[in-house]
């Protein structure tokens, strides 16, 4: 569908990470002026359904060396 990135996966995505930062709030650090930068990793499955798969505490901010995903992948 058309705006099934703006209707679908943006608040689904939104919505599992909130879990997952919810479950996992009593070990983070709430250090006034501390922040830390995570990266999310999100599958979807040929039936569209939005799965977060993991959390990575070093999220490469990088461009990729092995090119763009729709170059490799299509």
């Amino acid at each position: 569908p058309d705006d099934w990135v703006d209707k679908t996966f943006r608040p689904t995505m939104k919505l599992l990470m909130w879990f997952a930062f919810k479950s996992a709030w009593h070990r983070m650090n709430k250090t006034s002026g501390f922040y830390a930068m995570v990266g999310a990793d999100f599958i979807v499955d040929r039936d569209l359904n939005i799965q977060l798969i993991e959390f990575s505490k070093t999220p490469a901010v990088h461009k990729s060396k092995t090119g763009d995903f729709t170059q490799r992948y299509s």
